[in-house]
């Protein structure tokens, strides 16, 4: 069957078109959607993206899950690391096909490794599970633009044969720009890429995960699925679709993180739909430890390499500037200075300590790590200009510091402090 474009009178592109009754069946089989770490990340049959900026720990967290796949157990599961015995996955040991298309063998090897040793592995149980293709030996493009439109390439027919010859389970693609070539403003061609790779998934019943870049921003913990470079495009491709991000500067001062070790923390939005994005105590955490490899020779320094890893934060609420000091007002509007003598008080030995009143609010457990975060926000909220220090009469006339709460700049009452 062919379709005319009637505005020019060109015959465009010919395709078939079936229809068929509707066959009811009284059983289905449902979804193979794998989880690792409490995300969902792969689905047999389906397309996953993992999206962050270059250098936030993309390339780690796909070693770790590949690994866990590999093994067939959770490396990332909510337990001490490292850890002895970790929980095996529902699904099982899984052949894995890493594209690695970024990092040359060397390095590869050298993150592989060091996830070996972090997570006290055996190497030989590799053999026949684990299989890699880099850059350097077989660069891959599924799609091109040609002088007459897209292309798309023999590599396609190759890759579904490795699959088929090898029993690939699951396919992970690092990085999804170095899989093809054409450009990514270019949304129709983009859209063409990810459907190549989706019809991979659909045709081999792989669970396939790209990972991808994102755009430049100003405000990396705001970011979302609309981020990702080529969005409508990838995303509407896609099951499942996580962004990482690094920890910001608020959430390193409520969980007691130094500035300088900040970005060794990364969460994880495995619901990564756009304007969605949790709150920092409901997000996945996780770790970039260092690792050791041991391997320094002639007066050159051994490497040490970042390997994902599952992290607990201190507190089981993130405190957040903002939330703390709307709540600070909300909470002291209308009480007189007896109140804020007995609530707000700038010395953390009193009973009176604002940093209390504080925790109570946004029901933060007052233990000694916590009390640490809250004398740090504080701090935060005096440069900020939320809070400024005063000094108040008890009942007795005796002179007690306090702070005062400035109004936050969107409330709607007219005072300008209380």
């Amino acid at each position: 069957m062919s379709i005319v474009n009637l505005k020019d009178g060109v015959e465009s592109e010919k395709f078939n078109l079936t229809m068929k009754p509707y066959v009811y069946r009284d059983y289905i089989p449902p979804r193979k959607i794998i989880s690792i770490g409490g995300m969902k990340c792969y689905a047999k049959g389906f397309l996953s993206v993992t999206g962050a900026a270059g250098g936030v720990g993309k390339s780690s967290l796909a070693i770790a899950e590949e690994l866990s796949l590999v093994y067939g157990v959770d490396l990332l599961a909510h337990l001490p690391v490292p850890h002895l015995e970790y929980p095996p996955l529902k699904c099982g040991r899984q052949r894995v096909w890493s594209m690695c298309l970024e990092d040359d063998e060397e390095e590869h090897q050298r993150r592989v490794n060091a996830a070996l040793m972090h997570y006290k592995l055996d190497p030989s149980a590799l053999d026949g599970w684990y299989f890699v293709t880099y850059k350097s030996d077989s660069p891959v493009s599924v799609g091109s633009i040609g002088k007459d439109g897209f292309i798309t390439s023999p590599q396609v027919i190759q890759i579904q044969s490795a699959i088929e010859d090898n029993q690939i389970d699951i396919l992970n693609v690092d990085p999804f720009v170095n899989s093809h070539s054409v450009p990514e403003n270019d949304n129709g061609a983009m859209n063409k890429v990810a459907d190549i790779w989706r019809s991979i998934c659909q045709r081999m019943g792989v669970a396939s995960n790209l990972t991808h870049h994102i755009r430049k921003m100003s405000g990396m913990n705001e970011v979302s699925s609309d981020d990702l470079r080529g969005a409508v495009s990838v995303v509407g491709a896609a099951r499942l679709v996580r962004v990482l991000a690094p920890m910001n500067k608020d959430e390193a001062a409520g969980f007691g993180i130094a500035e300088e070790r900040r970005r060794f923390y990364i969460w994880v939005n495995p619901g990564a739909k756009a304007n969605i994005v949790p709150p920092a105590n409901a997000r996945h955490w996780f770790h970039l430890a260092s690792v050791d490899l041991g391997n320094a020779e002639d007066g050159w320094e051994s490497d040490s390499i970042g390997v994902m890893e599952y992290w607990q934060p201190p507190t089981d609420k993130v405190i957040n500037q903002s939330d703390a000091h709307a709540s600070l007002y909300a909470a002291l509007v209308g009480k007189d200075d007896a109140y804020k003598i007995k609530n707000c008080r700038t010395n953390s030995q009193s009973d009176g300590w604002i940093g209390n009143l504080i925790g109570n609010l946004l029901k933060i457990e007052l233990n000694d790590q916590n009390k640490k975060s809250l004398k740090s926000l504080i701090k935060k909220l005096e440069n900020s200009g939320a809070l400024t220090e005063d000094t108040l009469l008890d009942d007795k006339s005796r002179k007690k510091d306090c702070y005062q709460v400035v109004k936050p700049s969107n409330w709607e009452d007219s005072d300008d402090a209380f």
